[in-house]
């Protein structure tokens, strides 16, 4: 073993034990925060990485227990009553990202054990895989899981719920630029409580060329060296064919786009995004008898899998409780054509207005 990384991230501390300082290194560019939630951590995630192709050929040659379950874009085998998934061979015949190198993933009582062969994807593989068992630990400890972007201004929390397209991330990032913090750009867990915590989920932004020239950066992006593009060997003008999407770490939000980043926040307002290409602008608040069916198209099923021996998860929280305690509103607008900085300067008076 080489280097331990440890990394908070809203309720849980992420604890990695690496196999190769590039594992390291890359774990630590994924979950790096420039302003961490100041909130308590009440569960310790523990990973560590064995290299060792025997085990998991060993491992992948054992009968399953049970059928083989699809987690993200792979299919698992299960072993040792829950305790052990070894990536299957075969792969849903929708999988839309490269392959997984070939890995097991084995809960101890020490925490999880992450087996590989040895490829060189090896490297990358605690980092994807730390996701997933983030997202299961948050919805087991009763999250809701939306399709939102989130950003923090003063320690509470904007969520920015909608349609892919709708201009989540654009509006997220805009108030993260301003005055504070990117927290999520995708995926966002509300989890229950006195104080609603706002967790980011969707690690790695996944941005839009339309989203950066928005925010007026599609110029620093093309002359910025990436880790996920090439591995940063080349700007990305000197990519060819030039990605639809721009993917970045957590630490290249804070050094590419100079966005402060943070885990978490309290829950101050939701606001539901809707694209109208064409459309004028509609910043409004939301009856709060509308809020749990908008919610319900934009929850996201839990992830499959992953789950430790014994031990039930909480319930999520009932959307018309989220829906009855926190102010809502809608906008619709064209991103195109409506500059982010107005659309939040509205709802800044529409918040004051409504109270």
């Amino acid at each position: 073993m080489t280097d331990a990384v440890e990394r908070p991230w809203g309720p849980v501390v992420l604890r990695l034990q690496a196999a190769t300082r590039a594992e390291a290194s890359w774990f630590a560019d994924h979950y790096a925060l420039s302003a961490p939630a100041p909130w308590p951590r009440r569960e310790t995630l523990p990973m560590r990485t064995i290299v060792d192709a025997d085990a998991v050929l060993d491992l992948s040659r054992r009968p399953a227990g049970a059928a083989a379950q699809r987690i993200r874009d792979e299919h698992y085998h299960v072993l040792d009553d829950g305790a052990c998934w070894v990536r299957a061979a075969d792969r849903p015949a929708d999988a839309s990202v490269a392959a997984l190198p070939p890995h097991a993933i084995r809960r101890t009582e020490h925490g999880w054990d992450v087996v590989t062969d040895g490829s060189p994807l090896g490297d990358r593989l605690s980092e994807i895989l730390a996701r997933m068992l983030l997202l299961d630990t948050l919805t087991r400890a009763g999250g809701t899981v939306l399709h939102a972007s989130a950003a923090v201004v003063g320690g509470s929390a904007t969520v920015f719920v909608g349609a892919g397209e709708a201009g989540k991330t654009t509006l997220a990032l805009h108030a993260a630029r301003v005055d504070g913090e990117f927290v999520s750009g995708d995926q966002t867990v509300l989890l229950p409580g006195a104080e609603r915590l706002v967790v980011g989920a969707g690690l790695m932004p996944r941005l839009r060329w339309g989203t950066l020239r928005g925010l007026g950066l599609d110029d620093t992006v093309l002359r910025a060296s990436l880790r996920r593009h090439d591995g940063a060997r080349r700007p990305l003008s000197g990519i060819e064919p030039r990605p639809v999407k721009v993917t970045l770490t957590q630490a290249e939000l804070t050094t590419v786009l100079g966005v402060r980043t943070t885990d978490a926040g309290v829950l101050d307002r939701l606001v539901f995004v809707e694209r109208r290409p064409g459309a004028d602008l509609l910043v409004a608040p939301l009856d709060a008898r509308e809020v749990p069916a908008e919610l319900t198209v934009q929850v996201l099923r839990p992830l499959a899998g992953w789950r430790p021996p014994g031990g039930d998860a909480s319930p999520a929280e009932p959307l018309a409780r989220i829906a009855a305690e926190t102010p809502a509103f809608r906008v619709r607008w064209d991103p195109a054509v409506h500059p982010a900085a107005t659309v939040l300067d509205r709802l800044a008076a529409a918040a004051v207005g409504s109270c």
